[in-house]
């Protein structure tokens, strides 16, 4: 209200015990008793009646209303998109923190960096894989970089799964915990949904799909290929997401035994076989993400 303060209302007369008052129901009367902070009264009336009464029920001891006008409030036109995602921008590098999205803008003078990362993305595609140690001191850019071919992967239609080891929480010789931290954060070209939810949503939605994974499953009874199998007659979304968790590490649940196809032995994900194999879900999975 641009602090603008509305009138005052006229103080109402303090009355005393012995006063005389009137009610516009039951007439003429003597204040007896005041209670309450003198909001309330005890009245005997000319007819002989006490009653109790709030005191704005009397003659002339109505509440005062306050009025008044109020100020108009001034318009603001909204901040449009570009302006908005300008403030994001200096707020994140304000706190040191260089935006996934605008990870490309804020890449300056790496030419020679990202020629080479761009020619290990493309062996990695034509011969199958190619590994480039990052070093620098803390502060230097070595997340920036990692973002930065993430990206560039996810455009070439690569699957990504970025994840940090720690010496506490994920260390090296933890193999499974570190397979579960990949299916967490598998990153797709086209969604920003992460995890494995998305494969079992392209496989549902393009039947062919599921062929050419079990085509490429590298021994019998594999996780990926029986989970494909539950997948599809599974009875409820429920039972999908339970076996979408467990096929990313999560734990065995009731509801996967409403699924599980006939004649087939429960697989297991750190089996020999299975740690022994080519990378089943994610070389299955970025094969046919094209289709």
């Amino acid at each position: 209200m641009n602090g603008t303060r509305p009138p005052e209302a006229a103080p109402l007369q303090e009355l005393e015990i012995g006063d005389t008052v009137e009610h516009p129901s039951y007439g003429r009367g003597q204040i007896t008793a005041i209670y309450r902070n003198g909001t309330e009264w005890m009245v005997r009336f000319e007819s002989n009646l006490r009653f109790r009464r709030p005191r704005h029920e009397f003659n002339g001891q109505e509440e005062k209303k306050m009025s008044f006008r109020a100020q108009p409030i001034p318009a603001f036109a909204p901040m449009s998109q570009t302006h908005f995602e300008a403030r994001q921008l200096v707020e994140a590098l304000r706190t040191g923190i260089a935006p996934a999205q605008h990870i490309q803008e804020l890449t300056i003078g790496l030419s020679a960096e990202r020629t080479r990362l761009a020619e290990g993305l493309t062996q990695a595609h034509q011969r199958g894989g190619a590994a480039y140690a990052i070093v620098g001191d803390y502060g230097f850019g070595k997340s920036h970089i990692v973002e930065l071919v993430a990206q560039e992967a996810l455009a070439r239609d690569f699957l990504v799964a970025p994840i940090s080891l720690d010496l506490l929480e994920l260390p090296a010789h933890r193999a499974f915990d570190i397979y579960a931290a990949l299916m967490r954060h598998l990153r797709y070209p086209d969604t920003d949904e992460v995890g494995l939810a998305p494969l079992s949503h392209k496989v549902k939605a393009l039947p062919a799909v599921a062929q050419q994974l079990l085509d490429l499953a590298p021994f019998e009874n594999d996780p990926l290929a029986v989970a494909l199998a539950a997948w599809e007659i599974a009875p409820s979304t429920r039972g999908r997401n339970a076996w979408t968790t467990w096929l990313m590490g999560g734990q065995r649940t009731k509801l996967m035994h409403q699924a599980m196809p006939k004649g087939v032995k429960f697989p297991s994900i750190i089996s020999p076989a299975t740690i022994t194999a080519r990378s089943p879900i994610c070389s299955a999975a970025s094969a046919f993400w094209r289709v």
